[in-house]
C-alpha cells in the first residue's frame, strides 16, 4: 500500500472512531446502500452463444454467458482441470447470427469450476460464412 493510501486509511479509521455508535451505524447503512464499484474498464454485456476454444492440446465447446471489449466470461459444461490461470487458448466467437466468426487469442484470469474469465489479447475477424479454426 502506497504511503498517502496508508494515510488516507489511518485518516478514515480515527473519523470513525471518533463516532458514536448511532453515527456508525448510519455511515454502514450509507455505504451498504451505494453500487458495487466496477473494476472492469470495459462494462459486460450479455451475449449468450455457443464457444470453440482450444486449451493446450484439446478442443473444448461452452458457453458464452457475456462479452466485454477486454474480454469474456465462458461457462463451462463441467470443470476443466487442465486448463490454469495464465494460460493462453484460442477462441472461435460467432458474430450476426453465426455467419461472422472472430477468432481470438486470450489469456484465461479466472477460473471456477464451471466458468472461464478471459481476458483478449488479439482479435483477427474473418470473412463471412467461414469459421474460424478454433486450434
Amino acid at each position: 500500500m502506497e504511503e498517502s493510501e496508508q494515510g488516507l486509511r489511518e485518516q478514515l479509521i480515527a473519523a470513525i472512531d471518533a463516532m458514536s455508535a448511532d453515527e456508525q451505524r448510519i455511515l454502514l447503512q450509507k455505504l451498504g446502500e451505494q453500487p458495487p464499484r466496477e473494476r472492469r474498464r470495459h462494462p459486460r454485456k450479455p451475449y449468450f452463444t455457443d464457444v470453440k476454444y482450444a486449451g493446450g492440446s484439446h478442443i473444448y465447446q461452452d458457453l458464452v454467458k457475456n462479452i466485454s471489449l477486454g474480454g469474456v466470461l465462458i461457462e463451462t459444461r463441467r470443470p476443466r482441470a487442465d486448463l490454469s490461470i495464465g494460460q493462453e487458448i484460442t477462441l472461435s466467437v460467432p458474430f450476426s447470427r453465426h455467419k461472422n466468426y472472430m477468432r481470438i487469442i486470450g489469456e484465461i484470469v479466472r477460473i471456477s469450476p464451471h466458468e472461464i474469465g478471459i481476458k483478449f489479447k488479439k482479435v483477427l475477424r474473418y470473412p463471412d460464412d467461414q469459421p474460424a479454426p478454433a486450434g
